[in-house]
């Protein structure tokens, strides 16, 4: 069974307590060294599905399994504001890099791709999308940026590293925004991101 993120509220944000959109905070934009946890691993905006048929792959880049429950993901929008969600009780671990199950995938709610079965899957909210032009962030429970990538500058730095990565085209010509096949994380999403054939859940 597939379980849903739930909406949860930024710190220090103006946020609508009934969607868990919030304002990014600019304390968060504050620059880190490249994650030694949790990166986004690769994005796909939308499918031929439309603008939900989408999935965001989240990889453990550390030596050690690492909690979700420490995490939120932010899904940035171009208007600087975000959704921001937990994941739910009951989330298992991500396995150390390089290991079987050292990778998760969140689905959108028309999601048509295949993830192979021993892959953890979570399902986005239906009624949120990842903005073609927006962005995607990992942060931990206090708030800090721990890994992110932007589709274009009109994402605040808190919801991007650098220059934009370029944003993943939908439709028939089907293509995902990620990383290398072992996860180089330089802290330039130009540099870090290219476009490619989807792959959720399997090495890129």
């Amino acid at each position: 069974m597939r379980a849903t993120l739930t909406g949860v509220v930024a710190l220090a944000a103006v946020t609508t307590a009934t969607t868990g959109l919030a304002r990014a905070g600019e304390a968060a934009a504050v620059g880190l060294p490249a994650s030694s946890s949790l990166v986004v691993n690769e994005v796909m905006t939308r499918g031929p599905f439309g603008s939900t048929d989408e999935f965001v792959e989240i990889r453990n880049v550390s030596p050690r399994p690492v909690e979700l429950d420490r995490f939120e993901i932010r899904l940035y929008l171009a208007n600087g504001m975000y959704w921001g969600f937990s994941f739910p009780v009951g989330t298992a671990a991500l396995e150390p890099y390089g290991r079987q199950g050292d990778v998760l995938v969140l689905t959108g709610s028309a999601f048509s791709g295949t993830v192979p079965p021993e892959v953890q899957v979570l399902s986005l909210s239906p009624q949120v999308d990842i903005p073609d032009l927006g962005g995607v962030a990992v942060y931990t429970e206090a708030g800090v940026k721990v890994d992110a990538v932007g589709f274009s500058f009109a994402v605040p730095p808190a919801g991007r590293e650098g220059t934009p990565a370029s944003p993943p085209p939908g439709g028939p010509a089907l293509f995902s925004s990620g990383r290398d096949a072992v996860s180089t994380d330089t802290d330039r999403n130009r540099t870090d991101f290219s476009l490619r054939d989807p792959t959720p859940g399997t090495p890129n």
